[in-house]
């Protein structure tokens, strides 16, 4: 099976925004179940059942929460939203970090995250309990003018919490808009 897009050269990305959410899913990787905007007040923290530092979020019906980073792209002028969690908040931080060094030059405002684009490939990770890949970014530098006015809007939308999410109700091949 080949990949979508080779890990080595990558997307070229603008972030627009970034939601962080707790998703919701049935143990055992049975399937999703909500898209909380906060932590349920029904969380207990479980120890990793890997033995790793990680802890667990569990409900008490036993639904397994995900921490997540949700960064909403622009690549090649569509949105997509690129999910971080586990090992991949570590790569969030830094590429947020990173977004904070660029400073409107008369104001000394910080410039917004969708002012510059990125090259995000994969690169493989490891520790003592395995190997996976993770992502990096590149910075291409400055975004041109059109691509700025479709990175705001974008960005206007995420900021108003307006994303929407098709989510199948099983019967009959209908859905329903839930808002994100």
């Amino acid at each position: 099976m080949s990949p979508i897009r080779d890990g080595v050269e990558g997307i070229i990305a603008i972030p627009c925004g970034m939601v962080h959410s707790y998703l919701e899913w049935l143990p055992g990787r049975q399937g999703f179940v909500a898209r909380h905007a906060q932590l349920p007040d029904d969380v207990k923290r479980s120890p990793a059942a890997d033995g790793g530092r990680r802890e667990t979020l569990v409900r008490l019906n036993g639904n397994v929460i995900q921490d997540t980073r949700e960064f909403f792209l622009l690549i090649e002028g569509q949105p997509y939203m690129f999910p971080c969690y586990g090992t991949r908040h570590t790569f969030a931080r830094r590429w947020q970090t990173h977004f904070q060094q660029f400073k409107h030059p008369k104001t000394g405002a910080v410039l917004p995250s969708f002012a510059r684009k990125y090259r995000l490939t994969t690169v493989q990770a490891s520790n003592a309990l395995g190997r996976w890949f993770n992502v990096k970014f590149d910075d291409l530098g400055w975004v041109s003018d059109a691509e700025y006015r479709l990175a705001k809007e974008l960005n206007t939308i995420v900021e108003r919490g307006a994303m929407r999410v098709e989510m199948p109700t099983g019967e009959g091949g209908a859905s329903q808009q839930n808002a994100a």
